[in-house]
């Protein structure tokens, strides 16, 4: 005899594999598909006013930094993605998704720069990465340890294009650089009591007239490894100072606690017929609402 159970636990599909591991002042254009991870934070608004950077770190998510988003709500920001010319009209490759949720981390600070400026950009429709946008749009690996230091690096974002601020390049550009250690660091801050060189942060070594600026604030800053900073602050941009950057790594539990609940991570597409036993259960207002999964079952 037959008998139908169904049993079921809340599930997402990732549709997007995180499979990229490793105005910027004196950097290089970038390349369509060079920084496929690369979000534009934008106002609501106006499509072609970019406000700060940001790395997809999942379809749904992308990571940024608290101090880009002050005084910002969801439906204030929208982001865009696939897209190198900030002034190009949003259209294939690229995407523009609204904004569902902004999460800043609990302990960010404001007066004390560098203390915990992360936070998370939801988007309300997933990401697409497959099909027409393959190449163009694709999430970044974050690593589970802590990165050698010094390392090399590129960083990319379309900030300013001067020391002297002004406006930010139209074009996504990119700037290959090394880390340095907090200690060589810590030593060009030592009298800035505004900025905290601890654990949780990573610094470039920059030479005079390069790095980012501006509205190149929260953009990524990438290993052959993986994502492992977040434009934080630099004063000032240009003059030689280290950049200062969120370390990724020091967040990763916090990154999980708020974006894996329930997701299957770096899945592959089904199949059909490859998953019979499966069940979505659908709202009976729209049959187009998933809200969780189950398994049909038999004994």
């Amino acid at each position: 005899m037959f008998r139908g159970i169904l049993i079921f636990a809340l599930f997402t599909i990732v549709s997007c594999d995180r499979n990229i591991k490793g105005r910027i002042l004196n950097g290089t254009l970038a390349e369509a598909r060079e920084i496929p991870y690369i979000a534009s934070l934008r106002t609501a608004a106006s499509p072609f006013t970019h406000i700060a950077g940001g790395a997809l770190i999942s379809d749904r998510w992308v990571l940024t930094s608290a101090s880009a988003l002050i005084n910002l709500v969801p439906a204030s920001i929208s982001v865009v993605l696939g897209l190198i010319d900030s002034q190009q009209a949003v259209a294939l490759p690229g995407i523009r998704l609204l904004v569902s949720n902004i999460r800043r981390h609990e302990q960010f600070n404001i007066p004390h720069l560098g203390a915990n400026d992360i936070a998370l950009v939801q988007l309300a429709a997933a990401a697409p990465c497959g099909g027409r946008y393959f190449g163009y749009i694709s999430p970044i690996f974050i690593p589970s340890t802590r990165e050698a230091n010094p390392v090399d690096v590129v960083m990319s974002g379309w900030g300013a294009m001067s020391t002297n601020i002004g406006p930010g390049s139209r074009f996504l550009r990119t700037l290959r650089i090394r880390t340095i250690s907090n200690e060589d660091c810590q030593s060009f801050y030592a009298n800035d009591t505004n900025i905290q060189i601890t654990f949780d942060v990573i610094c470039t070594n920059n030479e005079r007239g390069s790095g980012w600026c501006s509205t190149d604030i929260g953009g990524p800053l990438a290993s052959a490894n993986g994502l492992i900073g977040i434009a934080s602050h630099n004063v000032p941009c240009g003059q030689g100072a280290p950049d200062v950057y969120t370390r990724v790594s020091s967040y990763r539990d916090w990154i999980r606690g708020i974006t894996v609940n329930g997701r299957i991570l770096n899945g592959n597409l089904a199949e059909a017929r490859e998953i019979p036993y499966i069940a979505s259960l659908r709202s009976a207002v729209s049959p187009f609402t998933h809200f969780a999964g189950g398994a049909l079952i038999h004994f």
